[in-house]
């Protein structure tokens, strides 16, 4: 955490922006509000992480069948991402710190091992939902499917 947000949070609190006809940004993702009182847009924005991407690299999706998984996450937010962690079914996997519009796969403890039940059968779609989370305590969730062959 930059030493602006830390001081931001800890001895500003909340800065709310009352009758400014201009759009001011800090750094370190302080949003700030217009003179209607809404967000500004770029106003710090923050990561916004999301599956952009899935590959198997092994396995078969039949029943019984434990299989690995590469899973790209991408950043569409106004900052880079860092201190990624994402987590199926409380398996951990680490990712690089994520850029703005960039996508990274796993780097530590990847690929995702997935366990195909025996009661699935073929045909069956199997949600997995993702859970990522960042340096800063920020969380989003994403799902992705798998067909049971």
């Amino acid at each position: 955490m930059s030493a602006w947000r830390t001081f931001v949070r800890r001895v500003l609190g909340s800065i709310v922006v009352i009758g400014l006809s201009s759009v001011l940004v800090f750094p370190g993702g302080c949003s700030l509000l217009n003179e209607k009182r809404e967000p500004v847009a770029g106003g710090g924005g923050g990561p916004s992480l999301a599956i952009s991407d899935t590959e198997k690299v092994y396995g078969s999706p039949e029943p019984g069948e434990f299989l690995e998984y590469h899973i790209w996450l991408q950043n569409t937010g106004g900052e880079t991402a860092i201190d990624v962690a994402a987590m199926i079914d409380d398996q951990w996997v680490f990712y690089p710190d994520i850029p703005p519009g960039e996508e990274m796969k796993e780097e530590v403890n990847g690929p995702f091992g997935l366990y195909i039940p025996s009661s699935a059968s073929p045909g069956d779609v199997l949600d997995y939902t993702l859970t990522i989370k960042d340096g800063d305590d920020r969380q989003w969730q994403d799902t992705f499917s798998i067909e049971v062959q």
